[in-house]
């Protein structure tokens, strides 16, 4: 963990960031931005019983702000497929979806699925979860 502090307080010198507040380094060392998620995918598989396998980077607040500033209005829907160009990977770390392929999404996807995926990139499960505890 301190060998990481150190490479992180580098970094941020590097771009003029400066880290004081313990607190900060502690919610910093905490979040885990390079660790993808993994999401398994049955419907989308190659063949019967195995999934297609994506992965999503965590969602930052800056992630957050740009899908509800974009979809404040409702829509949540594109925004569900939105998290999907924004944050799906294959397992190289390669996008697996563009903006050139919102409109498939939104048109020819079952939209059960491409909502599941969604919302386990963002996590509403969880948040479901906590609301019901």
């Amino acid at each position: 963990a301190q060998l990481q502090l150190y490479r992180q307080r580098r970094a941020d010198a590097r771009h003029g960031l400066v880290m004081g507040n313990p607190i900060l380094e502690r919610a910093r060392l905490h979040f885990k931005p390079d660790e993808p998620r993994r999401i398994d995918v049955p419907e989308w598989g190659e063949a019967p019983g195995t999934p297609l396998v994506l992965f999503a980077k965590p969602v930052t607040m800056a992630d957050k702000k740009l899908l509800n500033n974009r979809y404040k209005d409702g829509g949540l829907q594109e925004m569900y497929v939105h998290a999907l160009i924004l944050k799906a990977t294959d397992a190289n770390g390669k996008p697996a979806f563009d903006l050139g392929d919102k409109r498939d999404l939104m048109h020819t996807a079952d939209p059960a699925v491409v909502e599941r995926i969604a919302q386990q990139i963002l996590h509403v499960a969880d948040l479901e979860d906590a609301e019901k505890n």
